[in-house]
């Protein structure tokens, strides 16, 4: 018994002796790996917590951002439609003041025409000097009577000058809508003296017309025939470019001449 209690006590000894951690490299392993172990236990917040803040923080950007695509537009589009509006009133008034301007030669030229006939008739006492005695006795002229001469032919001379249009694009029907209105009225007044046919209504028309529109009209009358369209016609066709601005049904009656 005594020898095994001895034996117990040599083995416990040398065990005692042996370092609760081993030197060198493998005890910087192990302390790091104790900082890690303890840095990780310290940070309580859960990974998900984290993932649903940057969810949330992505949609209110997004929200955000759709909120200001959206109010741009809607201020572009009010401008737009201020710029059309102004533009449209602007270009009404101009047709009108034109109108009126030409109206307002038109009556001050036929009253010096007027005026003039007035001072060369013979016998009218605006041909007479002031203070000029009067023949108190005239003879019968036996002479017939001649003919009153006829009223002076108007020409192309006479027609009333008008301002150059304004360029037109055919952007919306309600520009094409007053374009027409200025143009027609400026054809009234002109009574035919300048613009008598169709075809110099629309040379005239298209004169304004901005490059691809008139682009697009000089396509379409090389395809029906230079002077076999109508004002009418023509009217439609200003109205036609604007409902289809690609005119699809004389884009494939070209495509289909030019491939035979």
């Amino acid at each position: 018994m005594t020898t095994r209690s001895q034996s117990r006590t040599q083995e416990a000894g040398t065990l005692g002796d042996v370092p609760e951690t081993p030197p060198g490299p493998l005890r910087e392993a192990s302390v790091a790996l104790e900082e890690q172990r303890q840095e990780f236990r310290g940070d309580s917040t859960p990974l998900g917590d984290n993932l649903s803040e940057i969810e949330e923080s992505i949609e209110r950007e997004r929200a955000e951002s759709e909120r200001l695509r959206t109010r741009i537009h809607e201020e572009r589009e009010k401008k737009r439609r201020a710029i059309e509006s102004r533009i449209a009133e602007l270009e009404k008034e101009e047709a009108r003041r034109a109108a009126y301007e030409a109206e307002l030669e038109e009556l001050l030229g036929t009253k010096g025409d007027r005026s003039a006939t007035n001072h060369k008739r013979p016998g009218s006492p605006l041909g007479l000097g002031r203070g000029a005695p009067r023949e108190a006795h005239r003879e019968p002229d036996s002479r017939p009577p001649s003919p009153s001469p006829s009223p002076p032919h108007r020409t192309a001379r006479d027609a009333p000058k008008f301002r150059d249009l304004l360029m037109y694009n055919g952007k919306t029907l309600r520009e094409a809508q007053t374009f027409l209105d200025g143009v027609e009225r400026r054809f009234r007044i002109d009574a035919g003296l300048r613009y008598k046919g169709d075809q110099s209504r629309i040379d005239y028309c298209v004169l304004a017309f901005g490059t691809a529109l008139a682009a697009k009209w000089e396509r379409y009358e090389r395809w029906r025939g230079v002077g076999t369209t109508t004002w009418e016609q023509f009217k439609e066709w200003m109205k036609d470019s604007i409902v289809d601005p690609a005119n699809r049904a004389f884009d494939a009656v070209t495509s289909y001449n030019e491939a035979r």
